[in-house]
């Protein structure tokens, strides 16, 4: 028998996806900013893979022993600090020595991200073809009827949640039906509904902001901005390499090293990482392309722009991280955003058409 998914599952697998996102990027520059401390002394070194430990128990325990969309969230939020935790370290896995710093650890972080990304995203399309059926929403609506009845959903999951209901209460099934017009009944009935929390309301508008902002034309000249500034940035760090490689240019000039620092280029940046630069230079102006195509209304567009930047992610920023380090973070968060811009507007032109 296949088992059915979770209440809102693909909204706590991306509370998993973000904060182990964002703990590794705060954690790193947290150590960064302090020296590296060890907490310990001098002879014990306690590890912050070891809290990472301690959270994904919690949530282990939280979400065996309880039956709450809230206590998921919080398990979810959970699990993504963890592993985020855990995974911080994989250096001193995989190394004798246990180095910390070892230079590819970066770039196995990534990877890591990116198969969760990669999950999350299969995910949400088998969520949105197998959750369509009567029981899996009839099992989803039982999971979250107190809650909703409570008052305890965001306004979000509250909408989903009765929507369920009310689709349920014309299933073909009748004894689906019938159970779904008892529970209509029962959250009608029920007494008192607890009133929002502030956490509640600031995410839901926080939520409400971003797709309004994904609706815009200002987020598209955005995207189209923030394509533009990295391809110009890629080409003048690939032409100031290779001139000062090729040039006899004097480095101890004020001029030359300011460039060459705020570049991070010069005759010691290794060929590889000028390479990685052109070759993602190349791929945001193929992903510009694709976009106006995709603009345009041509789906040809849409296409050329998500395989560009699978591409960019899957290849040219493995590659920056493990050259760059973390320095690397901006430009694949900068990615990141130019691809939840690109499939949030193929969703909504999917549903205009499936209106129409």
């Amino acid at each position: 028998m296949r088992s059915r998914v979770r209440f809102n599952a693909t909204g706590n697998l991306t509370l998993v996806v973000v904060c182990f996102a964002v703990t590794v990027v705060a954690l790193r520059g947290y150590l960064w900013l302090t020296g590296y401390p060890q907490v310990g002394g001098k002879t014990l070194h306690i590890a912050h893979l070891l809290w990472g430990g301690l959270a994904v128990f919690s949530a282990a325990v939280l979400f065996i022993m309880t039956i709450s969309v809230r206590a998921t969230r919080v398990a979810a939020l959970l699990v993504g600090v963890g592993w985020g935790l855990f995974m911080d370290e994989v250096g001193k896995f995989i190394t004798k020595n246990n180095d910390y710093f070892y230079r590819p650890a970066a770039a196995i972080i990534y990877l890591v991200f990116l198969v969760c990304l990669t999950l999350l995203v299969a995910f949400r399309h088998e969520n949105r073809t197998a959750g369509e059926r009567a029981e899996a929403r009839l099992s989803q609506a039982l999971e979250v009827l107190p809650d909703l009845a409570r008052g305890r959903l965001t306004a979000r999951e509250a909408t989903e949640a009765q929507a369920s209901l009310d689709e349920l209460r014309t299933a073909a099934r009748p004894e689906i039906a019938h159970l779904a017009e008892a529970m209509c009944d029962y959250v009608d009935a029920y007494p008192s509904r607890a009133t929002r929390s502030r956490l509640q309301s600031a995410w839901d508008a926080c939520g409400s902001a971003a797709d309004r902002f994904l609706r815009s034309r200002w987020c598209a000249w955005t995207v189209a901005a923030v394509l533009a500034v990295r391809a110009v940035h890629g080409l003048l760090s690939a032409g100031i390499t290779l001139a000062t490689k090729l040039l006899p240019l004097e480095q101890t000039d004020a001029t030359v090293h300011w460039i060459t620092h705020h570049f991070r280029t010069g005759p010691a940046q290794p060929f590889g990482s000028t390479t990685v630069g052109l070759g993602g230079t190349l791929l945001e102006l193929v992903i510009a392309v694709g976009l106006w195509q995709m603009l345009r209304g041509r789906r040809s567009g849409r296409t050329l722009a998500l395989a560009a930047l699978v591409l960019l992610l899957g290849t040219v920023d493995v590659a920056d991280f493990y050259y760059n380090q973390f320095r690397a973070t901006a430009a694949t968060l900068a990615d990141l955003f130019t691809f939840i811009y690109i499939t949030h507007h193929s969703e909504q032109l999917a549903t205009r058409r499936a209106d129409a």
